[in-house]
């Protein structure tokens, strides 16, 4: 048994396993979707770390040429 989005869930002539599937289903979805959105910021960050790696050594531990740019001043 195949849902639609618009159909109830259950009616009279649903079962038991048709539920659990259905349940089982929603599960393994929302897992996947999960799995893709971890994998894209572990990538994202694998990406980043590479592209670190290919910088010059001496760009790599420069000291920072704006060293109070992430200081604010307080709100008035």
């Amino acid at each position: 048994m195949k849902l639609k989005s618009r159909d109830l869930l259950f009616d009279e002539n649903t079962t038991s396993s048709d539920l659990q599937i259905e349940i089982l289903s929603r599960m393994a979805y929302g897992a996947a979707l999960a799995g893709v959105l971890i994998g894209g910021v572990v990538g994202t960050i694998v990406v980043l770390w590479f592209i670190g790696t290919l910088l010059p050594e001496e760009s790599r531990f420069a000291t920072d040429p704006t060293p109070d740019s992430f200081v604010s001043e307080p709100a008035e």
